[in-house]
């Protein structure tokens, strides 16, 4: 109180230094300047004439409330502030001010000022508006460094425009401090004195001592005892939220908690970093991550009348060296008045606690037990350890168990163990004060069957308000569960079968109705494995699609089927175990190894047969429900439309294709082929041509008028009986029809023609149209004329050629090679009878039995038995007509000499066939004397390899087998009438 009163006298004396100064100012000016450079206040000389100037003006324009006009102008506040001139400041002011030079501060005054200065100025306008020579007043300003300042102001105004004024400042800033000190002491005698709740007097003496003290933040801690020792635990905080000392746990008693958990005095450090005492603790070595910023320490033990350390005060501040010996004063004082307010409030605490226990415990037990009694939810209670310590008749009822048998003992017996971490979590918002509202989840009935319920779970504190547990209230809703459970089921259901509808309905391709049918059944009907089988073009049920089967069983079970592709009444049948499905040993050994342990047979239907099944496959025993068979069912129905309307759509598309691709050929070929197009109306009579038709008969389009009559005008009239008949007789045997003729053209010349056409008739059988296409074949009518007259040449020379050859052939083989002339003449034979077939049909072609028949008739028996051909009829190019003639021939004489035609009772086998690469012919002897492998290459395979092999570009394959020689020819040709009609001899 002594420092109060020495304080407040030097205020007194600094004020009447200040008026003593003023006094001195008005008798002389030498005497002025004296006080204005040696007075120990800050003096400025300011000219507020500029201001004055201003003022006026707003005057002149008709402001009369000058203090609203500057609240609503607030740029007019800064503009003045610029129009005041420092002209002069003395020593102290510099000082005062932290200024190196007086013209740091001359000129505007806008250097010092803090925006709660501007209200003050606003005062100083308001003075001058009235004509006042003197304002004195309150303000806060700073320094040039930054330092805020309290101080009491005083101006002068002097001239006729204020261009002579002098402003004093005193600095009142540790006088404020002092009052606000003394102030704050004040309020915590008064809390201290009148208030015995422990949580509010704490917290007053937390947030005035941080106040007073200047620290960012301080706090409370009180003392918890353990068996480790002393600890503190957070109370109160000021400047920080409770969440900043929270999270890192409670303070431990090292070196630097030490001296103030053990009431041995205070510590204070201007930077805590740096203190002896401090980092050597594990884990942090310091202040841990994310902690307060403390670099000024301050800590103060708060101890009772008893000597008992009750807590500490400590205070934190993030710049060094703000703590000073008198804060350590202010704060100790404080500490003490918080140790006897702490003492009387635990007292006044202890007794009221004890009495409202008594009662609250009372009331509580009443009120618990007519709960209780009348609930008909589970009621259980239980400490903050977990274990139950009360249990109702309708805990009994849900969950099986006696009070008897279960009080005492983990909730968690209730849990089942893929919930067991539900506890902790449910432990920790408990100890946090939350109340769990209709937490539903699954707990076990004493016999093993698991329960839904609805939990509401509140915290049970006691007397004093600490929490000491927690009240269960259980119910069941396993009904409602199943209820919930069979609509979403439903809801699911249905949404399957419209995505699916939807999918199968904007689908053009199989596929995709085959993958959203399987999604479909998969999800409605929860099974991961299915497939789709259908019917293919034998009538044998094949997969086309599936999910999750193996190959290996796919081909086991391919082809399996309850129905035919003609059952018109198959019903879905459904396995829910392997034991009551009557299968074959091998069929369910395939179904084992695939895991399956149920399956579902669902049919599907299209244009009322049934077109193929989709089965459903799980890997446990299943059974079916009702609804599970009605939604296969109706997928089944979805799949099977979709199926017959994506092939209706593929048919026509592809029918809408052919026929394009058709006329396009037949356009093509017209064009081509000189070919014209007609069609005639039998109805009306009208015959349309095309224009190509129009050109052959040397007609300009357009000019062919349609009739009959028109038509006949064109044909020669040797020719018009027998078109007449033609188109008679096609029109009433409705048989194709097909005539040539000669065609006499407009400019007289003549013209070979051939139609070609075919019926069409009415729904009711009547005759519609006929219409077909006409070529000109007069360049293939002289063709043929001139290629008879060269065939009939060329073969006429050819035999005498051969005869020529023959006769070459006696007269040069001398008479020990009359074998050798015989095998040269037979050759020549053969070549000739070849070459006369093919003069027979001239040139056009020979067919494959006729060369072999040829070829070896002279080696056949009368009973036929020792040539045996089997193979389609085959039309062969002159070229490999006469290679193959040869070639037998070879073959045959090599048979009788060697082979199987040397033995009555051999026998040669010919067999032939037509592939896509060409002719392929074996050659087999059988029933022959043993073969032995020729040392050396004769001239029958020369000539087999040379003729078959590189002139028509074939394949020769010759084995020497001991049974009997075999021959392989390969020849890529095509039959020229492409039959593959069987002649088997």
């Amino acid at each position: 109180m002594g420092d109060f009163m020495v304080t407040e006298a030097c205020s007194v004396l600094d004020v009447q230094e200040q008026r003593a100064a003023w006094k001195g100012f008005d008798e002389s000016e030498a005497h002025y300047r004296r006080i204005f450079d040696g007075a120990h206040v800050a003096l400025w000389d300011q000219d507020f004439s500029r201001l004055v100037a201003r003022l006026e003006e707003l005057r002149a324009d008709g402001v009369d409330d000058i203090r609203g006009y500057f609240q609503m102008h607030p740029e007019a506040t800064a503009d003045a502030v610029k129009l005041v001139h420092v002209r002069d400041v003395n020593v102290y002011a510099m000082e005062l001010f932290e200024a190196h030079d007086k013209v740091e501060l001359t000129g505007d005054l806008g250097a010092t000022f803090l925006p709660e200065t501007s209200e003050v100025f606003l005062d100083e306008i308001v003075a001058l508006w009235e004509g006042r020579k003197r304002f004195e007043s309150e303000a806060q300003v700073r320094t040039l460094k930054g330092q805020h300042l309290e101080i009491l102001l005083t101006i002068a105004w002097e001239g006729k425009n204020c261009e002579h004024s002098l402003v004093s400042i005193l600095d009142i800033s540790r006088q404020k401090a002092v009052q606000r000190r003394f102030q704050t002491l004040n309020n915590v005698a008064h809390i201290v004195s009148s208030d015995l709740e422990l949580e509010r007097v704490v917290q007053a003496v937390t947030d005035n001592a941080t106040s007073l003290s200047g620290a960012e933040f301080g706090a409370f801690f009180y003392n918890l005892n353990d068996a480790k020792g002393e600890r503190l635990t957070l109370y109160t905080l000021s400047g920080a939220p409770r969440e900043a000392f929270e999270r890192f746990g409670v303070p431990r008693n090292t070196s630097v908690f030490e001296p103030t958990f053990r009431g041995e005095g205070i510590v204070r450090s201007d930077d805590i970093r740096k203190d002896a005492r401090y980092g050597h603790n594990e884990p942090h070595h310091g202040m841990p991550k994310g902690h307060l910023p403390v670099v000024s320490y301050l800590a103060v033990p708060v101890v009772s009348r008893s000597s008992e350390v009750l807590g500490g005060l400590f205070f934190g501040h993030s710049r060094p060296g703000v703590f000073t010996k008198e804060t350590e004063e202010i704060v100790a004082g404080i500490a003490a008045h918080a140790a006897m307010a702490i003492d009387n409030a635990r007292l006044l605490r202890t007794v009221q606690n004890e009495l409202e226990h008594r009662q609250q415990a009372e009331l509580a037990a009443r009120r618990l037990a007519s709960i209780v009694e009348s609930s008909q939810d589970a009621i259980i209670s239980k400490g903050l350890d977990g274990v139950i310590t009360s249990w109702n008749q309708g805990a009994e009822r849900l969950f099986g168990y006696t009070a008897a048998e279960i009080v005492g003992r983990p909730v968690t017996t209730l849990f089942p163990d893929e919930l067991l971490a539900e506890e902790a979590d449910i432990i920790d918002r408990i100890r946090s004060g939350q109340r769990i509202e209709h937490y539903e989840t699954v707990r076990i009935h004493k016999d093993g069957t698991p329960i839904d319920i609805s939990l509401t779970i509140s915290p049970l504190k006691d007397a004093e308000g600490r929490i000491i547990g927690a009240s269960k209230i259980a119910r069941d809703i396993s009904d409602r569960k199943r209820a919930e459970e069979a609509l979403a089921q439903r809801t699911a259901e249905q949404a399957v079968l419209h995505r699916m509808t939807d999918r199968l309905y904007h689908g053009s391709e199989l596929q995709l109705a085959f993958d959203a049918a399987l999604d479909a059944i998969t999800s409605a009907l929860g099974c991961a494995r299915a497939s789709i089988l259908l019917f293919d073009d034998q009538k044998v049920m094949r997969f086309v699609a599936w999910r999750g089967l193996s190959q290996t069983y796919r081909h086991a079970v391919d082809g399996h089927s309850p129905w035919t592709a003609e059952t018109t009444d198959a019903t879905p049948m459904y396995v829910s175990t392997l034991d009551e499905a009557d299968l074959t040993a091998e069929l369910r050994a395939t179904i084992e190894a695939e895991k399956i342990g149920a399956l579902a047979f669902i049919p599907l239907f299209g244009e009322g047969r049934v077109t193929g099944k989709f089965m459903a496959y799980y890997d446990q025993p299943h059974t079916f429900s009702t609804e599970e068979e009605t939604v296969a069912v109706a997928i089944a129905r979805q799949l099977g439309f979709a199926i017959q309307r994506v092939r209706s759509e593929q048919s026509r598309l592809r029918a809408e294709a052919g026929l394009r691709e058709s006329e396009q050929r037949l356009q093509l070929a017209l064009e081509a082929g000189g070919m014209g197009a007609w069609e005639w109306d039998l109805t009306s009579g009208k015959i349309i041509w095309s224009p190509g038709l129009e050109l052959i008969h040397g007609r300009q389009p357009g000019s062919f008028d349609g009739s009959f009559s028109d038509f006949k005008r064109d044909i020669h009239p040797d020719d018009i009986a027998e078109v007449e008949s033609a188109i008679q007789t096609a029109a009433a045997k409705r048989e194709p029809y097909h005539a040539i003729y000669r065609a006499l053209l407009p400019d007289g010349e003549q013209r070979w023609l051939e139609a070609f056409g075919r019926c069409f008739e009415e729904s009711n059988g009547a005759l519609k149209k006929l219409s077909g296409i006409c070529m000109d074949i007069t360049a293939r009518k002289q063709a043929e004329e001139q290629r008879e007259i060269l065939v009939a040449e060329l073969s006429h020379r050819v035999k005498n050629t051969l005869a020529t050859v023959t006769a070459i052939a006696r007269q040069s083989f001398s008479s020990s090679a009359r074998e050798d002339c015989r095998s040269f003449e037979a050759r020549i034979r053969a070549l000739a009878q070849t070459h006369g077939r093919l003069a027979e049909t001239e040139w056009s072609g020979v067919s494959l039995r006729t060369i072999l028949d040829d070829e070896l008739s002279p080696f056949r028996r009368e009973d036929g038995q020792n040539i045996r051909m089997a193979g389609p009829l085959v039309s062969l190019p002159p070229k490999p007509a006469l290679a193959l003639g040869l070639a037998f021939h070879e073959l045959a004489t090599n048979a009788a000499k060697y082979g199987s035609f040397s033995d009555a009772n051999g026998y040669v086998s010919v067999d032939w066939e037509l592939h896509d690469d060409g002719l392929r012919i074996q050659w087999t002897e059988h029933g022959g004397p043993l073969v032995d492998p020729p040392t050396r290459s004769g001239f029958g395979r020369l000539l087999l390899e040379k003729i078959l092999a590189a002139d028509l570009n074939g394949k020769v394959d010759i084995d020497y087998d001991k049974q009997g020689v075999r021959c392989s020819l390969s020849l890529p040709v095509r039959d020229r009438r492409q039959s593959r009609r069987r002649a088997v001899g």
